[in-house]
C-alpha cells in the first residue's frame, strides 16, 4: 500500500473516480500496492460511510477532494467539509485535495484538518490555467500554501490535463510546458500528472459492434516523460470515466467497458430495451474474447466471467462500470510495475 506522506514514483498510479456506488465497489475490492484513489466527492455530508467501506486506512492513503457543483453557501460547505475528515479521521487516511480557487473558509477548514492530521495536502492545478495565468498563478499558488501553513515538501501536486484537447502530441507539448512553468518545481513531495482520452459518449462504437478507443492518455504521458527530467512524475487518470459530473438523461445502451493494453475494448448492445438480455450475451462474448485476461485478473474480470458463465448476474449499468474500473486499475497498476509504462 502506500503509505501517508511518502512521496509517490514512477510505479505508483493516481486514480481519479467519482465517489459513487461503482468506482467505489471497484476500489473496496483493489488491494494493489502502488495504488492512490483521488475521489471527487459532491456531497462531502453522505460521504465518510462510503469512504469508510471502500478504503479503510489499512488499504493505505486516499486523496480526497469535496467539489462544491450544488453551490452551497461557503461556510455550510466548509463545515461539511470538516465533519467529513472529522468522521474519517481513524478510520481513512485521507488527505483533502484543493484548489487555487477555494473560498477563505474552506482554506481555514483544510489548514486544520493539515495541522490535525500531519499528512499534507494535495494542491490540484489545471494545465489551461496554469498556462493563461502564469506567474499570477504562481503567486496563488504560493497565497493557498501560506493560507494552509504548509510548503512544498508537504504538497501533492497534481497537474491535471484532464480537459486538454488534442492528439497525444498537442497534450503532451501543453502538460511539457505547463511543467515548466511551475513554482518551487524542485521541492514538492510528488508531482502527478492527470490525463484523460475516453470519450463522453460512445457515439463512435456502432451499435451491436466491439470498438476500440486508443489510450491516448497513457500516449500522451509517454511523451511528457521523454521530455521532462527534473523531478520523477508519477501517472494518473480517469480510468474509464471522464472528468465532468454531467448526469445522462436516460440509461446507457448496454456496454462493458475493458482496458487492453494501450486500447479500450468497447462491447456495446444494440438497444436500451431488454438490457439484462444484452449485459449477460455480452459478457459471454467479452470472456471468449482474445483479450479476455482470465478470471483471476481482476475482481472485475472474476465478475464477467461468472456472468458469462451464468453464475452471477445479468447485471446492469453499475455493476459493469465497476468491473471495468477494477480491470483497469489492475491493468494500469500491472503495467506500471512490469513494463514502466501505463
Amino acid at each position: 500500500m502506500v503509505a501517508a506522506n511518502r512521496p509517490l514514483t514512477w510505479t505508483d498510479y493516481v486514480a481519479i473516480l467519482k465517489c459513487k456506488a461503482g468506482e467505489l465497489g471497484a476500489v473496496k475490492s483493489c488491494r494493489l500496492d502502488n495504488v492512490v484513489p483521488l475521489f471527487e466527492v459532491v456531497d462531502p455530508r453522505n460521504a465518510s460511510t462510503k469512504l469508510i467501506q471502500a478504503w479503510p486506512a489499512s488499504s493505505g492513503v486516499v486523496w480526497v477532494h469535496s467539489l462544491n457543483v450544488h453551490n452551497m453557501d461557503e461556510r455550510p460547505f466548509a463545515a461539511a467539509v470538516d465533519s467529513l475528515f472529522a468522521c474519517l479521521e481513524t478510520e481513512v487516511s485521507a488527505v483533502p485535495v484543493i484548489t487555487t480557487s477555494e473560498p477563505a473558509s474552506l482554506l481555514s477548514t483544510v489548514r486544520s484538518i493539515v495541522a490535525a492530521q500531519g499528512r499534507g495536502l494535495v494542491l490540484r492545478l489545471d494545465v489551461e490555467e496554469i498556462l493563461e495565468f502564469g506567474n499570477a498563478l504562481n503567486g496563488e499558488v504560493d497565497d493557498v500554501l501560506s493560507a494552509c501553513s504548509v510548503s512544498p515538501a508537504s504538497v501533492d501536486l497534481v497537474v491535471d490535463a484532464g480537459l486538454v484537447a488534442g492528439t497525444p502530441s498537442v497534450r503532451a507539448a501543453a502538460v511539457s510546458q505547463a511543467l515548466q512553468m511551475l513554482p518551487s518545481s524542485t521541492t514538492w513531495r510528488s508531482l502527478v500528472v492527470a490525463l484523460s482520452a475516453f470519450p463522453i459518449d460512445l457515439s463512435s462504437v456502432g451499435k451491436g459492434s466491439v470498438g476500440e478507443l486508443h489510450r491516448n492518455d497513457a500516449n500522451t504521458f509517454d511523451l511528457v516523460t521523454g521530455s521532462y527530467t527534473v523531478l520523477p512524475l508519477t501517472y494518473a487518470d480517469y480510468a474509464i470515466g471522464v472528468p465532468t459530473h454531467d448526469q445522462a438523461p436516460f440509461p446507457p445502451i448496454p456496454n462493458i467497458k475493458y482496458t487492453h493494453d494501450r486500447m479500450w475494448k468497447v462491447h456495446r448492445g444494440h438497444e436500451r430495451k431488454r438490457p439484462g438480455q444484452q449485459y449477460q450475451a455480452l459478457a459471454v462474448d467479452l470472456a471468449a474474447a482474445q483479450y479476455f485476461a482470465t478470471a483471476q485478473f481482476s475482481p472485475g474480470d472474476h465478475y464477467i466471467s461468472a456472468v458469462a458463465h451464468g453464475h452471477d448476474g445479468p447485471g446492469n449499468a453499475m455493476t459493469y462500470l465497476r468491473a471495468g474500473v477494477s480491470h483497469h486499475l489492475h491493468v494500469v497498476s500491472y503495467r506500471l510495475a512490469s513494463l514502466g509504462v501505463p
